[in-house]
Formats: C-alpha cells, sequence, structure tokens
C-alpha cells in the first residue's frame, strides 16, 4: 500500500502542467533546431504517397490529450508519477530521432475545405514540419492506455484501445505520419513502459517524490498565510540552485520546522492533538526511529538524515531537540492560557531564536553561533512578538509579562482588538520595548562588526538585523499607529 500525499488531485494535474510545458519546448525546440540540420529523411514505403486522404478524422487526431487528462482522473500519484517519467522519457528520445533524422513526407499538398477545414489546420500545426519519426501520438496514446489498464473495467479497457487504434489510424488518414513512424511510436512505448516504471516505483524514488511535493505543499501552505514566507521560499530555491546539497538541507530544515511551529501555535489544523504530535516527534528523533508513512515523520527523518552529514551533526541533532522541546512548551502554555514573567517570557524567546539561528548556520557551514551576536536574538524575539501580538492573544499564547498582563481590563465582548491594545499599560509596555529594541539593533551593528564573526554569518545575520530594522522603524507603527509621535 502506498502512503498517501496531500492535494492527491491537485499533484496529478501538476504533474501534468509540468509535462505540457516540458512538451512545448522540447518538441518545438527539436522542430526549430531540425531546421539547421542539411538532411532530410524519407520513411515512406512504396504505395504511401498515394493513399486516401480523410481530414474529417483531424478531431479523433486532436483527441489523444484527452486520454492523458483520463489517466489523471483515474491513476493514484505513484501512478502518475510513472506515467510523468515513462512519458518524458519518450519525449526525450524522440526529440533526438527528430534532430538527427528530420523527415521529409511523401505525402502530397493537402487542401482541404468545409467543416474539418479548422481542425485540421490546428491538426498540422502542433505536428510541425519535421516531428514525425517516431509518432508521439502513437507512442503516448499507447502508454495511457497501458497505465489505465489495472483501474479500468473491461468494456473501459476495451474503450481505451480502441481510442488507440483511432489515433493511430487518424495520424495516418490525414496524412500526418507514415507506417514506419507509427511502428516506431509503439515500439518506443512498448520499451519505455518495460523500462522507466520499475524504475519509478523502487522505495528511494517514492520517498523523494513524496518529498518534493510535501516540500512544495508545504511552502505554499506558508506563502498562503504571510507573503514573507514565500521570500524565504524564494532565497531558499536561489540556494537551492547554486549549491544543491546545501539548498536542500535548508529546505528540508524549513519545511519541517516551520510544519511543526505552525501545528504547535494553532495555524496548522492536525486530526491529532498538537502535544501528541510534539511527543512523538521527540521520541523519534531522540530514537532516530521514524514511521515515514506520516508525511510529518517522513519531513523529520529526511531532515535528520541530512544534518547527520555536517561536520558538528551532533550539536545540530541536539539542538533541533531542543527547539521541539521549545515549541511544545509553547503549545502547552497556548492550551493553558499561561501567562508568564518577562524573564520566562525573555528565555523562551531567546532559546527559540538562539537555537533556530545556530541550526541555520550550521546548515549554511558557519562555524559561528548565535552566542557571537546575542543582540540579534533579543530583536528577532521583539520583532516576532509585536509582528503577531493580535493573532497570538487570540490563539491564547500570551506573549505579554505577567506584570502588565495584570493590570489591563477584560475586553467586554465585542471588543475591537486595537481598543483593548490601546490600554495605557499595553502602551507603555509596547513603547518601552520598542526603545530597547532600537539600543540592542544599535549593539549588533557592534557586534556584527566583530572580525570573531564568519563572513558567512555576517551575511545572514546582517539581513536579518535589516529586516528588524525596517520593522521597528516603519512596520511597527503601521501596526500600532497610535504609538507614533504623529498620532
Amino acid at each position: 500500500m502506498n502512503p498517501s500525499l496531500p492535494c492527491q488531485r491537485t499533484f496529478g494535474w501538476v504533474l501534468a502542467a509540468v509535462f505540457a510545458l516540458l512538451f512545448l519546448l522540447l518538441y518545438g525546440g527539436a522542430n526549430i533546431v531540425s531546421d539547421w540540420i542539411p538532411w532530410r529523411w524519407h520513411p515512406a514505403l512504396p504505395g504511401e504517397a498515394a493513399w486516401p486522404f480523410y481530414p474529417q478524422w483531424a478531431p479523433l487526431y486532436l483527441l489523444m490529450p484527452l486520454l492523458l487528462f483520463w489517466c489523471v482522473v483515474k491513476l493514484n500519484w505513484t501512478a502518475q508519477w510513472a506515467l510523468l517519467a515513462t512519458l518524458l522519457a519518450e519525449l526525450l528520445l524522440a526529440c533526438v530521432f527528430f534532430v538527427l533524422l528530420p523527415v521529409e513526407t511523401a505525402f502530397p499538398p493537402r487542401h482541404v475545405s468545409g467543416w474539418a477545414a479548422p481542425w485540421f489546420e490546428l491538426a498540422t500545426t502542433l505536428s510541425m514540419r519535421h516531428n514525425h519519426f517516431p509518432s508521439l501520438h502513437v507512442a503516448f496514446a499507447l502508454t495511457a492506455a497501458l497505465a489505465l489498464q489495472p483501474v479500468l473495467r473491461p468494456l473501459a479497457c476495451l474503450l481505451s484501445w480502441l481510442w488507440v487504434g483511432l489515433v493511430a489510424a487518424s495520424t495516418v488518414f490525414i496524412h500526418e505520419h507514415h507506417l514506419l513512424d507509427i511502428a516506431a511510436g509503439a515500439v518506443l512505448a512498448v520499451l519505455a513502459w518495460r523500462i522507466v516504471p520499475p524504475w519509478t516505483r523502487q522505495a528511494a524514488v517514492l520517498q523523494r517524490v513524496r518529498l518534493e511535493w510535501l516540500w512544495c505543499c508545504n511552502q505554499w501552505a506558508f506563502a498562503r498565510r504571510h507573503r514573507r514566507y514565500a521570500l524565504i521560499s524564494l532565497m531558499i530555491a536561489t540556494q537551492r540552485l547554486r549549491r544543491p546539497q546545501r539548498g536542500t538541507l535548508l529546505l528540508s530544515g524549513y519545511c519541517f520546522l516551520q510544519a511543526v511551529d505552525d501545528i504547535m501555535d494553532g495555524d496548522r489544523r492536525s486530526r491529532t492533538a498538537p502535544i501528541a504530535v510534539a511527543d512523538a516527534l521527540l521520541a523519534a528523533w531522540q530514537q532516530r526511529r521514524f514511521h515515514t508513512a506520516h508525511n510529518l515523520m517522513l519531513l523529520a527523518h529526511d531532515f535528520q538524515q541530512r544534518l547527520a552529514l555536517l561536520p558538528d551533526a551532533d550539536h545540530a541533532l541536539a539542538d533541533v531537540g531542543a527547539l521541539l522541546q521549545v515549541m511544545r512548551a509553547d503549545r502547552l502554555r497556548a492550551e493553558a492560557r499561561a501567562v508568564w514573567s518577562a524573564t520566562a517570557l525573555a528565555a523562551q524567546h531567546q532559546a527559540t531564536f538562539a537555537l533556530s539561528l545556530d541550526l541555520l548556520l550550521a546548515a549554511l557551514g558557519s562555524p559561528s553561533r548565535a552566542a557571537a551576536a546575542p543582540a540579534l536574538t533579543t530583536v528577532l524575539g521583539w520583532c516576532s512578538v509585536m509582528r503577531d501580538l493580535r493573532e497570538d492573544i487570540a490563539a491564547g499564547i500570551i506573549n505579554i509579562p505577567q506584570t502588565q498582563w495584570q493590570q489591563l481590563s477584560p475586553p467586554p465582548n465585542g471588543t475591537p482588538p486595537d481598543s483593548w491594545l490601546r490600554q495605557p499599560p499595553l502602551q507603555q509596555w509596547m513603547a518601552a520595548q520598542h526603545a530597547q529594541a532600537l539600543q540592542q539593533l544599535s549593539l549588533l551593528d557592534t557586534q556584527l562588526a566583530a572580525d570573531s564573526l564568519d563572513p558567512r554569518a555576517q551575511r545572514i545575520m546582517r539581513i536579518f538585523a535589516r529586516s528588524v530594522r525596517d520593522f521597528a522603524q516603519r512596520r511597527f507603527y503601521r501596526l500600532y499607529p497610535w504609538l507614533s509621535s504623529d498620532a
């Protein structure tokens, strides 16, 4: 039994879109390149040029893609992946033939009028001038029928084979392909189906496909919540292109840790109680045994395997365990709507961002750690609290110290959040926190200039510092305009 995927139907349509894009690029590119080839191949058998011409068959020729869409609807994700890989293999091999053996057909000029004319013109345009041997129309139709056999009833199976036969016949009747083109397309489909699907069904291959899809789904979920996550995904994608191993480690850690954080914060629904999720992850992380049929466990397993390759792997693995503990503690206080002291809150935020920054630096290959610039973790904690203050309180996460919280009046039902946040004790605390953050940012500039910091650590820390400074100087007052001196 294959593990499930989130958004399995979407997975199929994404594969279809990817294949369509690659087909346009490779198929069209091969035709352009073949125009520069000085020779032409003539695959026509004796007498083929005199075969009858029936442009009325053009609609059947154009309906071949519906077989592929049928596959998207009927097949599970592993079969969809096997089909995509097979079609891509056929496309790549066919494009080699299109370039090396550009075809010159033996059919006479065709002139069509009446209702079939637009269908025929579209079919001719899509076929392109030299891309004939092998026939991808036949290869794709036959591959789709082979993929559908395990999931169709006998009558539907018969219909699919009839469809393949009609598609093959249409290529001859509208003078788009010779018999050798059709035979080559059929051979290509059979060989590709024998070779490619067994490879796609290997456990390691399926696991990698699951991971790539889980990473995509998680990044999409993060970005839908806030555009800053889209920027993070873009930066990681750039790093992945430049340094695939390091970039993939960053992506793996980002998707796993942010997904856990979302579950703990209540930003993502979970069928299992969040604390139970945290306990299971902690046990699996410490024991290094993961039930990878569960998507979150697969993310954890992959991240642990990649961390284990780092020079300082033991410290990095321990940091992840400690960070999971910190997120679990956040969930417990959210469920209890616990109000902590300023000291306890500061320690929680310091641990959260120090551990996160240490992991990021380790993944980037930097020997420096967060302790070299303690002001950075302080301002990151402040920025996180102020940015999400409204949402956190609604979720039961009280990041306001106990002393200030006790001075606040309970808001009447229906009270707008902003009117509640304008209470004097809270305003005073927020203003004081903002002033302290500006002081810490000034101190941070000095800490980042230290010679002891690795250049890679300096670069990433300066990015975070600029982001926090922008928040402190501009976005903070947009969130809380009544705290501005201009208010």
